[in-house]
């Protein structure tokens, strides 16, 4: 049997948790100013994806976009890291699926100019059937929740605590428009003195297939739009999740110790259908003690890479850097 077999058996759909309600005013910030004091930041890309979806072979941050000059999500990372200092502290999170191809493309383009690069690894977790029951040897990726825990086992914790590092920013590296060592989350954490600070958007429509940021009893909460109600369709929830954060260093080293929820996910694998298991990074949110969440324009700081054609490709993609 899977070792997640009674999680599994055990699980149920998700509650419909009416104490769910839209972001307070106290901790929405619309005005924001910018810090330059980026050498007391790390920043961690969460890469652990392939390009399969888009119909490239091997890394997903090794995808090429159709601009004027042609260039992976990884290489618009590193330049726009390398314009506000090369030894800035930057982390790849990979997984077992592109570690070794990730690692090869960084060194033969010498971490484009960076010298202060680590990379590690996720986990890899085995699928099951529709009885809990192990298939095969198949593993999947375990979702990107541990990514704040593998980052203090790793090692890279200590190490840019000696380097002097006091916030950590999370971007992912499907989405071009992210700002690495993003001088506005640092700002919120130097002036109000918060533990996390989220950057959302302000959804489209009630029916966006965008996660929905609110509270419940004072924490942040993501409801994903799959496990959303009537109830918060028809209250609007205008603020949707980016994935763009930053927390306290603290913060990275108490998540270490968190035990996150599993989610499941029936996915097609070949001509059989399995069970998919991930934790994932935003159910840490609600340990936050303290938090601000800057609303901020979609165009500056959201266009996510999902597919080979239609909406979030790589054609709106590269359009979205270009306007």
């Amino acid at each position: 049997m899977h070792p997640l077999a009674d999680v599994f058996q055990k699980r149920k759909a998700p509650e419909k948790r009416e104490t769910f309600v839209p972001l307070p005013n106290d901790v929405i910030v619309k005005e924001t100013i910018s810090s330059t004091a980026f050498q007391k930041m790390g920043c961690l890309v969460l890469a652990g994806g392939q390009g399969t979806r888009l119909g490239v072979e091997g890394p997903k941050g090794c995808v090429e976009l159709p601009l004027p000059e042609k260039k992976t999500l990884f290489q618009l990372i590193f330049e726009k890291v390398e314009a506000k200092g090369k030894d800035l502290p930057l982390a790849i999170m990979t997984s077992p699926l592109n570690h070794e191809a990730t690692v090869e493309y960084l060194e033969e383009h010498h971490y484009f100019g960076l010298t202060n690069v680590s990379i590690f690894s996720q986990d890899m977790i085995a699928v099951c059937d529709d009885e809990g029951r192990v298939y095969g040897e198949m593993k999947s990726p375990d979702g990107n929740g541990k990514a704040l825990k593998n980052l203090y086992t790793s090692g890279v914790w200590e190490a840019w605590k000696k380097q002097g590092v006091e916030i950590v920013q999370v971007i992912p590296v499907d989405n071009p428009l992210a700002e690495p060592f993003d001088g506005e989350l640092l700002a919120i954490h130097e002036t109000e003195g918060v533990e996390l600070v989220l950057k959302c958007i302000e959804r489209e429509s009630p029916t966006e297939k965008l996660g929905v940021i609110g509270t419940e009893k004072g924490k942040l909460i993501i409801r994903e739009y799959t496990e959303l109600t009537k109830r918060i369709q028809d209250l609007g929830f205008p603020h949707g999740n980016t994935g763009l954060f930053s927390c306290t260093m603290d913060f990275v080293k108490q998540a270490a110790a968190i035990e996150l929820p599993w989610h499941f996910a029936h996915k097609q694998a070949g001509s059989i259908w399995v069970w998919k298991f991930e934790t994932f990074i935003f159910d840490l949110f609600p340990y936050a003690k303290s938090f601000k969440v800057i609303v901020s324009k979609r165009k500056k700081c959201f266009a996510p890479l999902k597919n080979r054609l239609g909406p979030d490709s790589l054609e709106t993609v590269a359009k979205a850097l270009m306007t």
